[in-house]
């Protein structure tokens, strides 16, 4: 489920990249005002940075990835909208804070969504991408559980895992955001 949601992520990352020639006609973009739609992304990407951890050890692992799955696909398909640079660069801010890691889908990312892009145009391609997260969303809901949950996870198992937490939280702190 993690690598689902690696891909799906990236490939909607990819979607500005691979279409930048195509967006930057209708509203009229600069190479410049463009490049400012990557800048919002990669500071939302840092502010994720500091806080995404903490968040998930909040909530939780499954409704974690719940939350940042919706908020990234909502904001990709967002994208689709977008009529000029202020929204292109604030749905670009949003996705960058749901940020995952980069996987097979810089194999697949760029002929998909050139072909999406020449199928369906280049809005229908962000919503296309951002579909893929509610899909992703509904296996994740369906199959995850917490180990204490989990109907296939043996008592060993499930002990392992717990011994690991007890050492992590008695022997480590968090740090303060000033030692960071």
């Amino acid at each position: 489920m993690i690598f689902l949601a690696t891909l799906i992520t990236f490939l909607n990352r990819l979607v500005i990249a691979v279409l930048g020639p195509v967006i930057t006609r209708d509203p009229h973009l600069s190479a410049s005002q463009f490049a400012g739609l990557t800048i919002w992304f990669l500071a939302a990407y840092t502010i994720s940075q500091l806080v995404s951890g903490r968040l998930y050890d909040r909530i939780g692992t499954k409704r974690g990835f719940v939350v940042s799955i919706v908020v990234w696909s909502l904001a990709s398909m967002a994208h689709a909208a977008a009529r000029g640079l202020f929204a292109l660069n604030c749905f670009r801010f949003v996705l960058g804070l749901v940020n995952s890691g980069i996987s097979i889908g810089s194999v697949v990312a760029t002929p998909l969504i050139i072909m999406l892009q020449g199928a369906v145009g280049w809005q229908a391609t962000f919503v296309a991408m951002g579909s893929l997260g509610f899909v992703w969303l509904a296996l994740w809901l369906r199959y995850y559980e917490a180990p204490e949950q989990h109907p296939m996870i043996t008592a060993e198992e499930l002990a392992v895992i717990q011994e690991g937490r007890e050492k992590r939280a008695g022997g480590e702190r968090c740090p303060t955001w000033v030692e960071l």
